[in-house]
């Protein structure tokens, strides 16, 4: 059963029978058929394959690339004028005694 599917599979694939595919052994100088029909399979494959990977490039390049320079400028700008609106305070000395502490504290954790 699954014989008589691949005969019919390749029957409506080339169209001819296996009988008719056989070369005939005259010494005319026309080519096979058979092997015409394999050389344009290959160059529609071919053609298709060029064709569709030239779409692809065509459609990669359409994309647009974003400008780098101009987003580097404006994060740039923005943490200047975060910085530029931030208020200086001015640190008590009991402030200064508890921060100092605390790194004397964590020193020898850190080793």
């Amino acid at each position: 059963m699954m014989k008589q599917w691949l005969i019919q599979i390749e029957q409506w694939l080339f169209g001819e029978d296996k009988k008719q595919q056989k070369p005939e052994l005259s010494s005319s100088d026309e080519p096979n058929p058979v092997r015409r029909r394999l050389f344009r399979q290959v160059a529609i494959g071919a053609a298709g394959v060029t064709g569709t990977a030239g779409l692809a490039k065509s459609v990669v390049d359409a994309v647009p690339e974003p400008d780098l320079k101009k987003k580097y400028r404006h994060d740039a700008l923005k943490g200047e004028t975060e910085l530029r609106e931030r208020e200086y305070v001015v640190m008590t000395n009991q402030e200064k005694e508890a921060m100092l502490q605390s790194f004397i504290d964590n020193y020898n954790n850190k080793s």
